[in-house]
């Protein structure tokens, strides 16, 4: 039976929601073995969550350790959005399962004289910068059909 045939979200319309967030259950449930992670593509795991996709943005252009991250989403929205420990570190538990970061080792770390080495710092991935692009992507089309409709600012 292939992903698509599984019968909780057979039953859904395809396209709606209920299906996207039924596939995305059922990928997440039975997607925990490494071996079927190989097989994920980036549309597998969207849509994003709004922490999740701040977190990967976060690391878009370097390594950080979990308190920075938190910083770097709050000060990205405005404060809009603050990460708590447990959203932070329960997403990048998430993330690691998935591929979509990884934590660096200590060659990897910077230098010990400018660091804690209580810190543990996380990279992006190939993979993980593929799915980030994609929700991005997604996103972005969204916008645009809303603007079709008035309900989103013309672009300047």
């Amino acid at each position: 039976m292939t992903g698509d045939q599984h019968p909780q979200y057979t039953a859904y319309e395809k396209g709606t929601p209920r299906y996207y967030i039924a596939r995305h259950y059922i990928v997440m449930r039975y997607t925990s073995n490494v071996k079927h992670l190989q097989d994920l593509t980036p549309s597998d795991l969207l849509p994003l969550t709004p922490q999740v996709f701040h977190i990967l943005v976060a690391l878009a252009d370097r390594d950080q350790h979990g308190y920075c991250i938190m910083q770097d989403v709050a000060e990205r929205t405005g404060g809009s959005m603050r990460l708590s420990p447990g959203t932070l570190y329960g997403s990048i538990k998430r993330m690691l399962e998935q591929g979509l970061i990884v934590e660096l080792r200590d060659k990897d770390r910077p230098d010990a004289r400018d660091d804690d080495e209580r810190r543990r710092y996380y990279r992006l991935t190939p993979f993980g910068r593929k799915v980030v692009k994609a929700e991005a992507a997604r996103l972005s089309e969204m916008v645009e059909q809303a603007r079709v409709y008035g309900l989103a600012p013309k672009r300047g």
